[in-house]
């Protein structure tokens, strides 16, 4: 019989979550240089506000204050990722790699799995080594007595698992805890999955690749660093910079406008007037841009857009060699963005709904969805515009172009059509009370946003770059993301606001890429609401005949689901319903 492996939570329980590791980990970059043994800290105060009842600080019996870290810094520092040394806080060039992206938190797992050690033995190696030679499912007993106490690496792994079905004993709660957290990590990885949600569902063979480099392991693992830092600890970061120039966003909110605007090229950003959305979508556009003057063009749109002239220009009637390009600069834009196909550029619409959007916006809404995505500007060979820019009969439109329109809803504005909204995130902004007690408690000044210009560029490539890949869904989250979206499919359809393939396509491609920005603390229900919120209700709009049905069917779902955004605006939709008989998505 061997000795249980209980090393990696020993002196503090659950610190080694990968929530608590990594997001700890990201609040430590933020209060670099700060003294480990001070309880006044700035740092102990984010801690506790973000990862409650962990400790951080205690009280000894002479009431003095003692921070978690003077006695139990292990998660961090034995992992090499913080050096404590100096008593300041201080992130190793590893930890900063892990925190800016250019290492993902799967790859430093992957590489601390191979590494890790307990009582000379190698607790990953034996565990992968045991699923390979079992060559099926494990439940959580034959794990702990057949695997942990009952086999190492070379040894009959059905004599060991025979051990496990003949031993009733109860299972010590220590190392109970601490196997978990080990088939956590290996989880993580994506070596092993649970074969369903259940708290007894057993283990089960995920990527045997993986476990046999697991099972191999000599202790020589290396990290594979990218060239370019990917999506990881972006919107950390953005949030950090953004906040510091007088802008106040929720992690929530930027992480959904993120996720939206890398899953397809074109989102709206409706709502209150005056609550941010015009400067939300400067912020990330200067963050990205090392050269704003070229990477951004911000259109106000006009009450008489009657046809595609004010974005795209016309042929001159008279000189037939000349094209007369729109002041906005789109034209420059486009042109740009075709020869810089690495750097992201922007196209802001404000207050697009204050025209058709169908009649001036067409092309674009076209072109988006077309495998060669052009825009049709003329039929006369190659014109020359003022400036000397050369206008081509057919100009494309990059994938590294993100269109981002604002919209308000008055008297003097246009609803959306079903074929705008099928092809955008609509994400809503609303001010709550505490944000609005917030801000008059201290007004923020005037927002300089040339001061974020470039802060983000390191990012760049990596934004392009995952707008343009794929993104695929896990079969767990795949499973019940199509459970969810039937469920939903029948209500929406019985009111005419069905949705389609394509639509299908990008929640779950959403989804995907919000879980990667994410990161550790991700969790499902979290996407799912802002897909509920913003890709199946903002096409619902009618009388209480029509919607009372379809409204309390989305409230149960999103009760059932614990869907906060999306039980809100239903809440909201019903009480207009109620009080006017008519209700919309849309609101003023």
């Amino acid at each position: 019989m061997y000795e249980a492996w209980t090393t990696i939570d020993n002196g503090r329980e659950g610190l080694w979550e990968n929530k608590v590791l990594f997001e700890t980990l990201k609040i430590i970059s933020r209060h670099e240089g700060e003294d480990v043994h001070n309880p006044d800290s700035p740092i102990y105060a984010e801690l506790e506000e973000k990862l409650p009842k962990r400790g951080w600080l205690k009280v000894e019996g002479n009431n003095e204050r003692r921070s978690l870290f003077r006695d139990y810094s292990k998660p961090w520092t034995a992992t090499g990722l913080v050096d404590l040394r100096s008593q300041q806080f201080k992130l190793t060039k590893l930890g900063k790699d892990v925190v800016e992206g250019r290492i993902s938190p799967r790859e430093f797992l992957k590489y601390f799995s191979k590494n890790w050690t307990e009582n000379n033995e190698k607790p990953f190696a034996h565990l992968a080594s045991a699923f390979l030679a079992a060559g099926k499912s494990l439940s959580f007993r034959e794990i702990y007595f057949g695997v942990m106490l009952g086999y190492r690496k070379g040894d009959d792994i059905n004599a060991a698992l025979l051990g496990a079905e003949n031993n009733t004993s109860n299972f010590l709660a220590t190392p109970e805890r601490r196997l978990h957290r080990l088939l956590g990590i290996m989880e993580a990885i994506g070596a092993i999955a649970k074969e369903d949600s259940s708290k007894d569902a057993a283990w089960c063979i995920w990527d045997s690749k993986l476990l046999t480099e697991l099972s191999c392991s000599d202790g020589a693992g290396t990290l594979e660093r990218t060239s370019q830092p990917n999506t990881g600890g972006m919107i950390d970061l953005l949030l950090k910079n953004v906040n510091a120039i007088g802008l106040t966003f929720s992690e929530d909110q930027v992480t959904r406008f993120v996720s939206a605007q890398i899953t397809k090229q074109f989102v709206l950003l409706t709502g209150l007037s005056g609550s941010g959305k015009t400067k939300l979508a400067e912020a990330l556009a200067y963050w990205l841009a090392n050269e704003p003057a070229n990477q951004i063009c911000i259109v106000a749109v006009g009450a008489d857009w009657t046809n595609n002239e004010p974005l795209l220009g016309y042929p001159d009637a008279i000189n037939d060699k000349r094209y007369c390009a729109p002041a906005s600069g789109i034209l420059q834009l486009l042109d740009q963005a075709y020869k810089k196909p690495e750097a992201p550029h922007f196209l802001i619409l404000d207050e697009m709904n204050l025209s058709h959007v169908e009649r001036y916006f067409a092309d674009f809404l076209s072109a988006m969805e077309s495998s060669s995505p052009e825009l049709a500007l003329h039929g006369q060979g190659t014109l020359k515009a003022d400036g000397g820019l050369d206008i081509p009969a057919r100009q494309a439109l990059p994938p590294n172009v993100f269109i981002i329109g604002t919209v308000n809803v008055d008297e003097t504005t246009y609803m959306f059509s079903p074929k705008v909204l099928d092809r955008a995130n609509v994400i809503e902004f609303r001010v709550a009370p505490e944000q609005m007690e917030a801000f008059l408690a201290a007004p923020a000044a005037s927002v300089n946003m040339k001061v974020l210009a470039g802060q983000g560029a390191h990012y760049a490539a990596a934004f392009v770059s995952r707008a343009k890949a794929d993104a695929s869904l896990d079969p767990a989250d795949a499973t019940k993301l199509q459970q969810d979206l039937l469920a939903l499919f029948t209500p929406l359809s019985d009111v005419g606001a069905e949705f389609g393939y394509r639509s299908a396509k990008e929640i779950a491609r959403f989804v995907a890429i919000h879980r990667e920005l994410s990161g550790e603390g991700w969790q499902y229900k979290d996407a799912l609401d802002a897909q509920v919120m913003q890709k199946l209700m903002p096409k619902l709009h009618g009388s209480a005949r029509k919607l009372s049905g379809v409204l309390d069917t989305l409230k149960k779902f999103a009760e059932d689901h614990d869907l906060p955004l999306t039980k809100n605006k239903v809440d909201r939709m019903q009480k207009r319903l109620k009080d006017e008989g008519f209700t919309s998505f849309a609101e003023n």
